[in-house]
Parts: C-alpha cells; structure tokens; sequence
C-alpha cells in the first residue's frame, strides 16, 4: 500500500487544520504549549481547492508561501490566537520567520473591536521542526531536549509578563521530551506506526492522512507535490555541489600557483649554477618544456575556467551537516 509522509505540506495541513476536526491541532497545542484548549475556530481552513488555485495561480512559490502556516483563534481561560507552522528543513532565517507570523498575527487584532490595545490577544506559537535548530544547551553540550519554549520573562523578579505571547520549538528529530505524549508525537512525524496506547487524536490525525483516505484530487496533488519536492532538493544539491567544485577549483589553482612560484626560484638558481633545462625536467620529473614555460612565467593564473563546472566533472556526494544555533 503507498504511503505518505505525515510532514508533506498537504497532509499537515489536512491533518491539523480540516474543519470540523480540531482535535489534532488542539491535543497537539496542549501537549507542547501545557495549555488548555476549550475551543478552537480555524482562519483559514484545509480546503484542496485553495492548494490547486495557489499552483495555478503562482506555481509552486505561491503553495508555499501562502498556505504554509496554520492559523487558529483559540479559548483557553481567555480568547487567544495560535500559530502553527512546520519546517521539515533548515533556512538561514527560519529563526526571524518564526517571530515574524505570531507577532503579525498579534498586531491583528489592534483596536480589531474599537477598543485598540485592549483588544490585543495572547499570542502562542508552535513550530514543528525536522532539523535541530538548537544545538547545544546552557553547558555548551549536545543538546538532546525537543522541546523549547520562550516567553517574556523578568529574570531579575522571576515573573512573567502580564499578557502571554509564548513561542514554542518541537525538534522532532531529537530524543529527549518532557511527557509520553510528546513522545507519541515525534512517532507521528517520523512517520512511525503509532502505538495503540498513543491518545486517539493523535491516531486520528495519522487515520486522516493515510494514502487510502484520500480524495482523488488530493491523491493527483500529492504525486504533483512529491514530484515537485523531488526536483527542488535535486536542484538545491547540484547548485551545493557547484558551489563547492568551484572552491576546489579555486585552491587547486593557488596551489599550483605557489608550487610554480617555488619552482621559479629553485630552477633560476639551478640555471645559475650551470644546470641546463633538461637536467633539471629529470630531477623533477618534468619536461624540459614544463621548465621553460616555469623559467619564462608564461602561465595565465586568471583561469577562466574556476567558475564553470564540465560536464564530465565528478561531484562529491558527500552531505554537510546542518548547523544550529
């Protein structure tokens, strides 16, 4: 039986954000965030539709950047809105994006009821992420705990800020969490089988997505997506492995560079003292022609080639590892 990955963009999004079924998005937001969500009302709900109109419309570009995130306005003792986003892999400013959503959402609501900052909300985010953004703890030592949480916070009196804007960090890659629950979810998003002891939202949320339960448009959309991911990660790694060709390039070309330069002294102090240039292409091993062009600096050490990558040019498979914070 085919199956999906739980962290494709339309399966999150049909996972935790399909009216009428809130409790995925509201068990996962209590078992990160340690909050209690009595009511839950979707901004912008899942809906196939708004998937094919953003890829015939913008292509790609517009799937990801107009329906990536999950928008909710909650209660919990009191009316709130909560952000949800997933990042299966690491970008240079994923740390300011995920600032960046909770607090327009926040500002949203000013003066939203005539009653300008009063109307203002708590504000809680969550970001779902498939690569480790942090990397060592207080102690400068691998950092294993999944689970971060920053919130306003006054160090010097030990409280916190009246109003709540609280960002929370669920590193599912790692393997060190707070309760059996949030271990229940990392099974979820690394696309394990779920255990029958898990709670039943969570084995909902992973029932919702199985490939057998989809709609044949969203089945179409999926292997469109998967097609489309396949060929961004193909040409993100070739553009990688050019990247780090051309630097080969580059130091192979001042090596060389230094070596004749080197030689250049040596063989003119070999001339000097009698020595003829075939005498001296034996003892390096050389061509007395290779030694003439030494003697004569007849090298172009402006290469042309440094940045143009031949076709017949071997690349390095090799990945690098993510750096965190």
């Amino acid at each position: 039986m085919k199956t999906i990955s739980r962290t494709n963009d339309l399966a999150y999004k049909k996972a935790f954000s399909t009216d009428g079924n809130t409790a995925p998005l509201i068990g996962l937001a209590n078992d990160i965030l340690d909050i209690t969500i009595v009511k839950l009302n979707f901004k912008q709900p899942y809906s196939i539709s708004d998937f094919a109109q953003a890829i015939n419309r913008d292509g790609l570009i517009g799937l990801t950047e107009t329906i990536k995130d999950i928008s909710a306005s909650i209660v919990t003792e009191k009316d709130a809105n909560l952000v949800n986003e997933l990042q299966v892999r690491k970008t240079s400013d994923f740390a300011s994006r995920s600032l960046y959503y909770p607090t327009v959402t926040f500002a949203e609501n000013y003066n939203k009821d005539g009653n300008k900052y009063g109307d203002l909300k708590p504000m809680y985010g969550i970001n779902i992420l498939g690569f480790k953004m942090f990397k060592k703890d207080k102690f400068g030592k691998t950092d294993r705990d999944g689970i971060r949480q920053f919130e306003f916070w006054d160090r010097r009196h030990e409280t916190g800020f009246p109003l709540e804007f609280i960002i929370a960090y669920y590193e599912y890659t790692k393997s060190k969490f707070l309760t059996q629950n949030q271990l229940y979810w990392r099974d979820y998003f690394m696309d394990r089988p779920i255990p029958p002891e898990a709670p039943g939202y969570i084995k909902d949320a992973a029932r919702v997505v199985e490939f057998s339960n989809l709609e044949k448009e969203e089945r179409e959309m999926l292997s469109y997506l998967e097609r489309a991911e396949a060929d961004l990660l193909a040409r993100e790694d070739y553009v990688r492995k050019v990247a780090a060709r051309k630097v080969e390039k580059e130091i192979t070309r001042k090596a060389e560079k230094a070596l004749r330069e080197e030689r250049l002294i040596t063989f003119q102090l070999l001339v000097s003292l009698g020595m003829t240039h075939e005498q001296i292409a034996a003892k390096y091993y050389i061509s007395a022609d290779e030694v003439m062009k030494i003697l004569n600096n007849v090298y172009d050490d402006d290469i042309d080639d440094v940045n143009k990558i031949d076709d017949n040019d071997e690349i390095d498979d090799d990945d690098e590892d993510d750096d965190g914070i």
